[in-house]
């Protein structure tokens, strides 16, 4: 990301999704390798399961976000244009 749109960002944590069988060949390998050198079992286990993190409670700080950028984004055109 350009170093001048930074200070205009927000940042969100999401905890992801993986879906073994969704992943491509190269990424199930990258896994894989991954799981075969963790130490910690519980570690090992995660890397080999799928997992689901995603939840709609998650996103809506980067929903609301979203809507209230657009928001203020239409509001500041119609008054640049003249309007109220």
């Amino acid at each position: 990301m350009p170093q001048e749109l930074r200070p205009q960002c927000k940042f969100f944590f999401v905890p992801g999704r993986v879906i073994h069988k969704k992943l491509t060949l190269r990424d199930k390998l990258v896994l894989r390798l991954a799981a075969l050198f963790e130490k910690d079992p519980v570690r090992e286990k995660v890397l080999n399961e799928d997992r689901d993190g995603v939840r709609k409670e998650e996103l809506l700080p980067l929903i609301n976000e979203a809507q209230f950028s657009c928001i203020d984004k239409v509001t500041h055109e119609h008054r640049s244009m003249g309007f109220r």
